[in-house]
């Protein structure tokens, strides 16, 4: 039951977001270097025409980026095993999550972009493609087009749910609307015990709540189960490797001084494979390797590496998990400077590499935990400690091999657990309309 205050609140949204949306656009299409591709998907993104087509009522499961991209692909299976005749359709947010959908999909499946959130945009997408269902990954809390799905009678349920302590505090400022918008959320599915805790605070009850492990540990065990190395031993031959993967600006700064500090230390042909969190940084970055006078090979170019070539510069997308597994140690970026938040530590462990994450990862504080816990993760506190660390494994086989193994383990233990996820699924599935 709405009170006339959470209806005024929704209208002040709504109308924050109308006087916003110029400058979203704006920024979207500044963001875009490809001039050819800058208007690509804005029309969707307002709800009007796109490529997609369906025959039938879809699961429409909506991924905003990279990472909930391929948390699709565990849901995808189920889905497809258990109900073949069901429509998909997959939306994103971005540009890079709707890249991952095209790669790993190929086709197969149709993708859209998710409209922003206005009555008229996800009023003309909700119309246009009728979901059974909605499946949100991890956490996007949109009032219109929560409201918009409960007017037409459309379950929403939010799977691999996360909501950091920070995300809670900004939600609790306006609780009585926060509360309002998650009465319009059929279920949750929480990561971790924590994230169920902040869902509660903000008003969701218990019997709308559950918590199983983290999808993107099935993710991870799907993608070493799939991941290729061979094309790239060569990278690796007679040579030690480690890799330092998703880096942010200033991180690649520090990991290249501390990378010619390793060269002396460790062998002189050590070979660092540097993949910048954005593509389109690449550039810059092999300019900061001339700067440290380090030579620079980069993807696109092949995969020969001269004599001379400290640096291998990932420039091409969605190379980063094959590379995982040539590598002695992985460092996984956006956690090692302040304001950073941490990215997904699983990929390289699920490939039997031992892996390092800097200090800064509350996007991923449960996971962590858990992952210290077992000895299967090292945290470095910062870059110096970071040196130490690799310097340790990078020499030490038998620890290096000990904590890549632990992690490994660990991994496959949690994903096993992704069946407790299929009675709810199946629940949501087999009580909706076919047409």
């Amino acid at each position: 039951m709405f009170t006339s205050a959470h209806v005024a609140l929704r209208f002040l949204y709504t109308v924050l977001l109308i006087l916003l949306l110029p400058c979203v656009i704006v920024r979207l299409l500044w963001r875009e270097p490809d001039t050819r591709r800058r208007w690509r998907g804005v029309p969707e993104r307002l709800g009007l025409s796109g490529t997609a087509r369906l025959t039938g009522r879809p699961v429409c499961l909506h991924a905003v980026s990279v990472g909930e991209a391929q948390v699709t692909r565990p849901l995808v299976r189920f889905l497809q095993e258990q109900y073949p005749s069901c429509p998909l359709l997959i939306t994103t947010g971005t540009p890079g999550g709707r890249q991952i959908v095209l790669q790993e999909y190929a086709g197969r499946l149709p993708h859209y972009y998710l409209p922003y959130d206005l009555p008229l945009f996800v009023g003309r997408f909700l119309d246009r493609f009728k979901p059974r269902l909605m499946v949100i990954l991890e956490t996007e809390i949109w009032p219109n087009f929560y409201h918009a799905c409960k007017d037409r009678s459309i379950p929403v349920l939010l799977m691999n749910a996360r909501l950091s302590e920070r995300s809670a505090r900004g939600y609790r400022r306006l609780a009585g609307f926060t509360r309002s918008v998650l009465q319009e959320v059929d279920f949750v599915v929480a990561q971790s015990r924590e994230d169920a805790r902040r869902f509660r605070m903000l008003g969701l009850p218990d019997e709308r709540l559950t918590v199983s492990p983290n999808l993107k540990y099935s993710v991870a065990r799907m993608n070493s189960e799939q991941t290729s190395a061979l094309a790239l031993r060569p990278l690796g031959a007679g040579r030690p490797v480690w890799i330092a993967g998703s880096t942010h600006p200033g991180e690649e700064q520090l990991l290249l001084e501390l990378h010619r500090k390793l060269r002396r230390i460790i062998h002189p042909r050590l070979l660092l494979i540097l993949a910048p969190r954005h593509v389109a940084r690449c550039t810059e970055v092999a300019r900061l390797c001339h700067d440290q006078q380090l030579g620079v090979c980069r993807s696109s170019q092949g995969i020969q590496v001269s004599p001379g070539c400290a640096v291998w510069l990932l420039d091409t997308l969605g190379s980063l998990r094959h590379c995982y597994p040539i590598a002695d140690v992985a460092f996984v970026g956006g956690s090692l400077l302040p304001g950073l938040r941490g990215h997904n530590v699983l990929e390289p462990m699920a490939c039997g590499v031992a892996t390092i994450t800097g200090p800064h990862t509350a996007s991923f504080s449960a996971m962590i935990t858990a992952l210290l816990r077992h000895d299967a993760l090292l945290q470095a506190s910062d870059a110096e400690a970071l040196q130490a660390s690799l310097v340790q494994l990078l020499l030490a086989r038998q620890r290096r091999r000990a904590l890549a193994e632990n992690g490994r383990v660990f991994i496959h233990q949690q994903a096993a657990t992704l069946h407790q996820l299929t009675p709810l699924l199946a629940r949501f599935m087999e009580c909706l309309p076919a047409t």
